[in-house]
């Protein structure tokens, strides 16, 4: 469950890679609000966990998600000034650049090593899976298993 957002944070910098073109290709899947509202919530809190990222300061892209995440909550009839219940069940189509997805995903699995934290990470890892299903499918284009074409430690 947890391999694919694994495999994502042990890609190398796409600004060093031929591959950059793919840091802004857009990922779109259904996803709870609550879940996203927490994964906007983690990126801010924790966003020093996260790796060099597409030249930019970790705060300013995790500002950028956060607003991205408000956006288009507000697109989708959703209040993101106000709080889902524990039980909300609304969805919504969220698009993301896959550079993005990585810096989640970086995040997501710094975080999974702290005891404190696990069962927040764990709960988000399964509703943001898609997306690094996603990523991991659009860096697989060749069709011979990802990862071996990105030995380093971070994609961006």
């Amino acid at each position: 469950m947890l391999e694919n957002q694994a495999q994502l944070a042990n890609i190398v910098s796409m600004k060093n890679h031929d591959d950059q073109k793919f840091a802004n290709t857009l990922v779109t899947r259904t996803i709870k609000w609550k879940a996203l509202a927490a994964i906007a919530g983690m990126c801010l809190e924790h966003h020093k966990l996260a790796g060099d990222c597409v030249g930019e300061d970790s705060e300013t892209l995790a500002e950028e998600i956060a607003t991205q995440v408000a956006h288009q909550a507000l697109k989708a009839g959703i209040d993101p000034t106000i709080a889902p219940t524990h039980d909300s069940a609304e969805t919504l189509n969220f698009t993301i650049p896959m550079w993005a997805v990585v810096f989640c995903c970086d995040i997501m699995t710094s975080l999974k090593e702290s005891d404190s934290v696990f069962d927040f990470v764990l709960e988000y890892y399964v509703e943001f899976r898609p997306f690094a299903i996603a990523a991991v499918e659009i860096l697989d284009d060749d069709g011979k298993g990802f990862g071996k074409d990105f030995p380093a430690h971070h994609l961006n």
